[in-house]
């Protein structure tokens, strides 16, 4: 009876570490997907490494500039499946301060109402190393909540993609505001990169007389087969089903 009640005991306790360990984790951010993320996305959870993936989410509380040695500073965050080399964010010249509340209403997209200033700066980019694979091609997806400090809120975002060597392909943009808060932006601006290159630069322009703040950014690639393999596998798969479907009609 006394080691029932041992066990009761250490279950009841393992339990409320559980609970008490889920409320902890429900308030970190670094595990979040963006909000409207793609099926291939993958978060620090997602172990182990699926060896094509590489991820990073940067809240700009701190300067976002970190390589594969030191790793991010939380709340930021990588994924990585791959051995990664190390990023540069930044443009023309670094921003003075990160981490700054943004004089706003609550963000509607889930940031925490801090970031950086972009207002003095025309465009930011973002180096991505990875991995160089030529027989693959890569997709991604690059989201980011904004604030337009503007009088009118009617401030632009476009993102684009360069890849020395590869063709870019972007798909049409998104771009979200709120209807409470138009000041409030996600944007995300989705692609491919063929073949997959071994580093590509994501820009960030600002136009039509926005004041940007930024508050979260999510930059996400992923290597898949090229389309020939795809169709190659395909077309084999289904003669594999035809041999199968034959062999028993006879």
């Amino acid at each position: 009876m006394k080691s029932f009640k041992s066990v009761l005991l250490l279950s009841a306790m393992a339990l409320a570490f559980v609970v008490m360990s889920g409320n902890a984790l429900a308030g970190i951010t670094y595990q979040l997907p963006p909000i409207y993320p793609p099926e291939w996305w993958k978060t620090p959870n997602d172990l182990p490494p699926d060896g094509y993936t590489k991820i990073e989410f940067h809240c700009f509380s701190t300067d976002p500039n970190w390589d594969a040695t030191h790793g991010p500073i939380y709340p930021d965050y990588g994924y990585n499946g791959f051995q990664s080399s190390f990023d540069v964010w930044g443009g023309n010249g670094e921003p003075p301060e990160f981490g700054v509340d943004i004089d706003a209403p609550t963000d509607p997209f889930g940031g925490d109402n801090k970031g950086v200033s972009l207002i003095d700066m025309t465009n930011i980019h973002k180096v991505m190393y990875n991995l160089d694979d030529p027989s693959r091609v890569k997709t991604f997806y690059v989201g980011m909540i904004w604030y337009d400090a503007s009088a009118n809120h009617t401030g632009t975002l476009t993102i684009g993609c360069e890849s020395e060597g590869s063709e870019v392909i972007l798909y049409a943009p998104q771009n979200w505001t709120d209807t409470n808060t138009p000041a409030w932006h996600y944007s995300v601006q989705t692609g491919t990169i063929i073949p997959q290159p071994g580093v590509e630069t994501f820009t960030f322009t600002f136009g039509n007389g926005a004041l940007p703040w930024a508050d979260s950014v999510w930059v996400g690639t992923t290597c898949i087969p090229e389309p020939g393999t795809i169709a190659m596998m395909l077309f084999g798969g289904l003669g594999v089903v035809g041999g199968v479907i034959r062999k028993f009609r006879r």
